[in-house]
């Protein structure tokens, strides 16, 4: 097993395969060293800035113009029949 002790270092992970944030690079968020054909390889991925997907706002701006709990939402949607689609070919 090779030493890749110096560039763990310098990229600044504890290990192979465990990201890192880096929010002191312009453009990308996180950092990683894996293993490519037995080569190890730095990936930078993630977009700087961005807080992920969040909730879903359709189902909270229900929730709070029909003043329901989540439980109550919950009970509403399982009443909810769909209806099957026909028309459809392959």
């Amino acid at each position: 097993m090779r030493d890749y002790s110096a560039l763990l270092k310098r990229v600044g992970v504890s290990g192979i395969d465990k990201p890192k944030r880096t929010p002191s690079h312009p453009t990308k968020s996180h950092v990683v060293v894996t293993k490519v054909n037995g080569k190890p390889k730095t990936i930078r991925f993630g977009q700087q800035g961005v807080s992920g997907a969040g909730k879903s706002q359709a189902r909270n701006e229900v929730r709070l113009v029909d003043g329901l709990s989540k439980q109550d939402t919950q009970e509403t949607l399982k009443k909810v029949k769909v209806q099957p689609l026909t028309g459809l070919t392959r």
